[in-house]
């Protein structure tokens, strides 16, 4: 069972807290859900819109079916109508109907919010119960959670807005709409989560103390969450005057000992190459979290794209080791903050993760997640002794870590080329020394496996993604299988160093294509490098996210 709700208006019509109300109830009483937002780039007004898939078993990405849709402007209802099927219900605020064939009603939240006894500026909830009574015959859950949401800090608005979420509940009566049949069991364990909350969580989990960041869509969530709970753990958070010197506020830290991080968008990890440099070249653990969005330039600020892969990969001047990850969900998103601290600390480099606006900004349900699972590894690190020699050439390229003031001794970091002591050189022997001390870790870097999907055995095709389109793909290669066609999908957490040997144990003989969010096909170049053999690349560049229907599309016209 799937129903898909699209909640659409202006900026500043309470989307997200409907959406955010919704969610919650509907995870609550045992729905899966993925939620997926779309906004443009300005405070006020536009057409926006906050799309919720419903199902009774577990998703993993959105769709763009249309089943019911709340308009909150006239703009939004014209622009969004045409994505309305024959059995699609519109709720609009009017002047007049649009006669199409889907049902629609016109109605206004503001004044039945006034007429249940609460004010206009409590629509939302109007809204939010109007929904949920096409979902569930129990009003009770989503009743409590307007309460609970409105009325944090003030029981009377709570209380207000429960009587209005009422009023939409008795207003979807009053038209005989009725609610889905049947419906899940609540379960145990289960959460809601948004993207960048999955990275914010771990990076605590995994035991950040320090992020400096200058805001910037859509990785500013990450830094104000980390603000927000990161107090009870004792974390520092610095907002920059800008980018550069948020990295170098995070490389500082880290030089000293403390697993630090900054988070920024694509025009923000240009302004941090030269500092990624110095971490590579002086040996100091940075994270860098790049919450890509389309470019060059400003480009789309609040859309979502994969056009950084290969920016990040040769994030800087000159040879230096580099490592970046990709989480292709949320769950891993949480998960994977953990590796990455770890890689930084263990190969003291920079560390740079790659996510995107549609993971940051999507909402998914989740099992519970598990803290534990990530283990600490802060790597080699040194006694104090007269002797210590912060660049000591070792078989492992890897020097053991002293923080500065560890008497009696005395640690030199450089960013020029330096000696085994950290003091400045020229001579051509010791940069060779020391060249190929740093390079020498991209051999010991721990590899995060490749995840499969679909037919695994032997199939005639692959797909290969990365980042927040690998949810895309597995539903893809779901339906591909079920209908006969043996393709398999992959997903590549870990992307520079490139776990070559893993992948090539996993493709057979077919073609293989990648799946990815760029014009030029970044992932394809990256692998063609390493000498595989790409047959071509489905992929999107217009800002909005792939559709599970354009991959089918895609695989249906390469098979002829």
């Amino acid at each position: 069972m799937e129903y898909n709700v699209r909640l659409c208006g202006a900026a500043g019509q309470g989307l997200q807290s409907v959406g955010k109300v919704l969610i919650s109830a509907l995870s609550k009483t045992g729905w899966h859900i993925y939620a997926h937002q779309d906004y443009e780039s300005r405070i006020r007004g536009g057409a926006n819109f906050f799309q919720i898939r419903i199902s009774d078993r577990p998703l993993t990405t959105f769709s763009p079916q249309v089943d019911l849709l709340v308009a909150l402007s006239s703009e939004s209802y014209q622009i969004f109508a045409d994505d309305l099927h024959p059995q699609s219900i519109c709720f609009h605020p009017g002047p007049e109907k649009l006669n199409r064939d889907f049902t629609e009603h016109i109605f206004n939240p503001e004044t039945v919010a006034q007429e249940s006894g609460g004010n206009k500026r409590m629509a939302s909830a109007v809204v939010a119960g109007l929904v949920w009574a096409t979902v569930s015959e129990d009003h009770e859950p989503v009743l409590a959670e307007l309460a609970e949401f409105f009325g944090a800090r003030d029981q009377e608005i709570g209380e207000g807005n429960r009587k209005a979420g009422a009023a939409g509940v008795e207003l979807a009566r009053q038209l005989g709409i009725k609610a889905l049949a049947g419906g899940p069991r609540p379960e145990a364990g289960r959460m809601v989560l948004r993207g960048n909350d999955a990275v914010a969580l771990g990076a605590l989990a995994a035991g950040v103390k320090y992020v400096a960041a200058y805001p910037m869509t859509p990785s500013t969530s990450i830094t104000e969450l980390i603000a927000a709970e990161g107090k009870k753990l004792g974390v520092s958070v610095e907002q920059a005057e800008d980018e550069i010197a948020a990295i170098n506020m995070a490389i500082g830290a880290g030089y000293t000992g403390v697993r630090a991080m900054t988070t920024t968008s694509g025009g923000g990890f240009c302004l941090m190459t030269e500092a990624i440099g110095l971490a590579g070249s002086a040996e100091i653990p940075v994270v860098v979290v790049n919450g890509q969005r389309p470019g060059p330039s400003t480009g789309l600020p609040t859309r979502t794209e994969q056009g950084d892969l290969l920016f990040a990969v040769h994030s800087g001047h000159g040879d230096f080791p580099v490592a970046v990850l990709a989480p292709g969900s949320i769950e891993e998103a949480f998960y994977i903050m953990g590796d990455a601290f770890n890689f930084a600390e263990q190969y003291q480099i920079p560390v740079i993760v790659l996510t995107d606006q549609y993971l940051a900004d999507s909402f998914q349900t989740l099992s519970e997640l598990a803290p534990d699972r990530i283990k600490i590894d802060r790597g080699k690190l040194a006694e104090p002794s007269e002797n210590y020699k912060r660049y000591q050439l070792t078989s492992d390229g890897i020097s053991p870590r002293l923080f500065p003031g560890a008497e009696p001794a005395v640690v030199v970091s450089a960013g020029d080329e330096h000696n085994e002591e950290g003091h400045l050189i020229e001579d051509a022997e010791t940069r060779i020394a020391m060249m190929e001390k740093r390079m020498n870790k991209l051999k010991q870097i721990s590899v995060l496996q490749p995840v499969t999907c679909g037919e695994t055995k032997q199939p005639t095709l692959s797909l290969i993604t990365w980042g927040s389109t690998w949810g895309i793909v597995q539903e893809a290669v779901q339906d591909l299988v079920s209908s006969g066609v043996s393709v398999q999908g992959i997903h590549l957490p870990q992307l520079a160093p490139l776990p070559a040997e893993a992948l090539q144990a996993i493709l057979s003989a077919g073609p293989v294509y990648t799946v990815e969010s760029n014009f030029s096909g970044q992932l394809a170049t990256l692998l063609k490098g390493h000498g595989f053999t790409i047959s071509g690349t489905c992929s999107r560049y217009d800002g909005r996210p792939l559709e599970v229907r354009q991959i089918i599309e895609y695989v249906r016209e390469v098979q002829g």
